[in-house]
């Protein structure tokens, strides 16, 4: 009998979720709005970014909004400026920094292709960092590299902001502005005294 309850206390549980208006963001696609929302990412055209890093992050963006290529007619642009610092993290005992760290902020803006009327904008930062070892050509290759996951993380971030925008830009745009004003940003060096 014991059992019975069981069942029933489970079946309650696993769809409860589904009563809320839960909508996993990474699931597969399963429905048209799904579909749709595919779509939309699909049709964002990524302007190009400077620098190698810029590079990285758009051919990141490119990959993750759009896998079969570019839009041949886009609905919009995304416009990504992308800012980066470094400073040492750790030292040895001579003074010598041993790790360094990397701080990758990226502003951008969605607009629409015709128009040009900004949609949505929004922040996106990363920190990585990497050790200095002995021969230059590895703490060269240790930097490539966090730069590398850096620019990874800046692409996710923008995606992942980018595809809650377009599941419910209203319920968005609240949300964010409800969180700008709640959140401090992080200190940055300058900050420091």
């Amino acid at each position: 009998m014991w059992w019975s309850r069981a069942l029933v206390c489970l079946m309650v549980l696993a769809l409860g979720p589904a009563g809320c208006g839960f909508q996993p963001i990474y699931a597969k696609p399963r429905t048209a709005e799904s579909s749709a929302m595919a779509t939309q990412l699909a049709s964002i055209r990524v302007s190009g970014i400077e620098d190698r890093l810029g590079q990285q992050v758009r051919n990141n963006l490119v990959e993750s909004l759009s896998p079969r290529g570019e839009p041949a007619r886009p609905l919009y642009t995304l416009k990504v400026e992308l800012s980066q610092s470094s400073g040492g993290f750790a030292s040895s005992k001579d003074g010598n920094a041993t790790i360094e760290r990397l701080t990758v902020k990226a502003v951008y803006t969605l607009s629409e292709q015709t128009s040009g009327q900004q949609v949505y904008s929004g922040q996106a930062r990363s920190f990585t960092s990497f050790r200095y070892i002995g021969p230059r050509y590895a703490s060269t290759a240790a930097e490539r590299d966090s730069e590398i996951s850096a620019a990874s993380e800046i692409a996710a971030s923008i995606r992942t902001a980018l595809t809650a925008f377009f599941s419910d830009p209203n319920t968005f745009k609240k949300r964010q502005a409800t969180i700008q004003r709640q959140q401090p940003m992080l200190p940055t060096t300058t900050d420091q005294p």
